[in-house]
Formats: structure tokens, C-alpha cells, sequence
């Protein structure tokens, strides 16, 4: 995709007052965590109370500086293009990304939260206002802009005034969605309604690594769906459970999970097929030493390489020598 990225004019070696300032800040923080780590008994208990309050205030404040500076960024940056006769399909392109380098996050992230800025700045400017007085925090602006989404910006900020006289500032943040989602609601039931059947659209599965050679497998489905499989799945545990099975519930839903995906009688005989690149050199090197066992040993031309293959054997045996390895090793078990 091409990036349309519009230079900053040359300005003079100054300061900025409020970088300048915000630097500060950050010091003065600094200098706060030296001081919590060298003295444990420098304050009170009340006093670090009050602490952290006012620290979480900060956070939602410099929440809502964020969002400003994003919104005029974008503004800055689409007027520049606009200038340079920027072609008007490709107007705004690169700016996610931008904001992406700056705060150290994904292009795809930044670009949503450039869109929740934009909401809170131009369509909710009473949330907007809580936001920046630390009265709500960053998470709850976020869930108020999630449950009107589907609301014109008129209506919204008819929403925003009646979800802030109803004290959304003393609300926790399930309260919050819950009271958002039932002004939207009101406001415009069947856009509401039309949302839910829109978002069933987008039902998916994605998988995600997770630590310690695990992953999360999730399923994206619509409300009713997802209870009757929940409900299933509890349903077989408790049977299984009535057995004497020794595993945890957890682990039994886990594995019915998979055994009825894949269709196989056990969870844990995924049929895992290994395959290598390797090339003709690290293939016929005859320097290569034969390692005993089953593991992995490291080549500077693949990745990974079974131990127990030794140096002669070509990588069309590879994949069918570990699924034997993989087999003795769940016959021994």
C-alpha cells in the first residue's frame, strides 16, 4: 500500500513549551518511583491512597491530551495532503501509521484509536470533558464510544448529555457500558437492533499464540451460538466427570474442544507433520556428526533438525521420522 507521507516544513531548533513541560512530568515521575523504592516509609498509607487516585486522574488526563493531539495531527496531516494535490482516494493514508511509531503500537491500533479520539472530540464532548478532568477513565470513553457507535453525531451527543446527568462519573465500568447501551438504545432502537445483525457478519475463528508453547483458539459468534457450545461442552464434562475422570473440568472441556473439531479419539493426537528447507551443502555435509536420540538440533541452513536423523538422510524423510518419533513416544506413555 502505497503511503503518502507529507514532510514538516524546516521550523526553528525551539522548544516546545508543552513537550518541554510534559518532559517534566515524566522526571518528576521518575523521581517518585526512586523515591517509593528507596523509602518505604516516606508516607502514610492515606497519603499513597490519595496518590494513587491523583495518579489515575493523570492517566485519564493525559488520555484526553493524547486524543487531542491525534485529532489535530490527522487534521494537520490531511490538510498538507489536500495541498500537495494529493490524489482524494489516497487522502489520509500513512497517518495511522505515524501515530502507530509514536506510540509504539501497530498501524491497526493506532488507527482505532485515532477513531475513538475523533469520537470523543467532535461527538461526545461531555464524556470528552469527564475524560480530561480524570472524573472516568480512558477504558469507560472507550466503552461509551463502542455502544453508540451506531448513532449519527446529533443523536450522539444527545446520548453523551443524558449519560453524563446520570452520573457516569460515579459509575464503575460495567455500569457505564450498561447505562450507554441503554441511552443508545433508546435513542435509536433500530439502528441498535440493525447493528446486532450486521456484527453477526463478521463471525470468525483466529488464533493467537500464548507463553509457554500455548495458544488461544477463539471463536467470534453470535450470542446464542456461543452459550449452546459453552453448554455443550459443560454438559459432556459433567458426564465425563460422573465416570471418574482424574482431569479438571477445565482440561476435559479443553480437550472435547479439540476431539470434536478434528475428529480424533484424543486430544493429544494432533498429526503434527514437520517440514524443513534446507540446502544441498548443510544436506551432503560429511563433517556433520551423528547425535544419538530424539530432539533438536540446530543447522545455520534450517531451523530445526530431528537429532536422530543423521546427515544422509534427505528431507523427504523428515516429516514421516518424527511423526514415528512422536509415536513411540505416546506408546511409551
Amino acid at each position: 500500500m502505497a503511503v503518502a507521507l507529507i514532510p514538516e516544513p524546516i521550523a526553528d531548533p525551539v522548544v516546545d513549551p508543552l513537550t518541554d513541560w510534559l518532559d517534566d512530568v515524566l522526571a518528576g515521575l521518575a523521581d517518585g518511583v526512586a523515591e517509593c523504592a528507596t523509602d518505604a516509609a516516606s508516607a502514610s498509607d492515606a497519603v499513597r491512597i490519595d496518590r494513587i487516585a491523583r495518579l489515575e486522574k493523570l492517566k485519564a488526563a493525559a488520555a484526553a491530551l493524547q486524543a487531542a493531539e491525534s485529532v489535530r495531527f490527522a487534521q494537520s496531516q490531511a490538510q498538507a495532503q489536500l495541498a500537495a494535490d494529493v490524489h482524494p482516494d489516497k487522502i489520509g493514508r500513512g497517518i495511522a501509521d505515524q501515530l502507530g511509531l509514536a506510540c509504539k503500537v501497530s498501524g491497526f491500533e493506532a488507527s482505532r484509536r485515532l477513531g475513538r479520539a475523533r469520537a470523543l472530540w467532535f461527538e461526545l464532548p461531555e464524556i470528552y470533558r469527564l475524560l480530561t478532568a480524570g472524573e472516568i477513565s480512558e477504558y469507560v470513553s472507550a466503552l461509551v464510544v463502542t455502544e453508540t457507535r451506531h448513532l449519527d453525531a446529533q443523536t450522539r451527543r444527545h446520548v453523551d448529555a443524558k449519560i453524563t446527568a446520570a452520573g457516569i462519573f460515579r459509575m464503575g465500568p460495567r455500569s457505564a457500558a450498561a447505562s450507554a447501551r441503554k441511552h443508545a438504545y433508546e435513542a435509536d432502537r433500530e439502528g441498535y437492533v440493525q447493528r446486532g445483525r450486521t456484527e453477526r457478519k463478521n463471525r470468525r475463528v483466529s488464533l493467537r499464540p500464548a507463553p509457554d508453547t500455548m495458544s488461544l483458539l477463539t471463536g467470534y459468534l453470535p450470542a446464542e451460538q456461543g452459550v449452546a457450545c459453552l453448554k455443550a461442552l459443560r454438559d459432556h464434562t459433567d458426564t465425563v466427570r460422573a465416570t471418574g475422570d482424574p482431569r479438571f473440568r477445565d482440561q476435559i472441556m479443553a480437550d472435547t474442544l479439540v476431539e470434536r473439531i478434528t475428529g480424533q479419539a484424543h486430544a493429544a493426537d494432533v498429526n503434527a507433520e514437520l517440514q524443513i528447507v534446507m540446502s544441498l551443502d548443510a544436506l551432503l555435509d560429511a563433517k556433520r556428526k551423528h547425535r544419538g536420540g530424539v530432539g533438536w538440533l540446530w543447522t545455520s541452513a534450517s531451523r530445526y533438525r530431528p537429532r536422530h536423523l543423521g546427515h544422509q538422510q534427505g528431507p523427504a524423510v523428515v516429516a514421516p521420522a518424527v511423526r514415528r518419533a512422536r509415536g513411540r513416544s505416546a506408546n511409551r506413555r
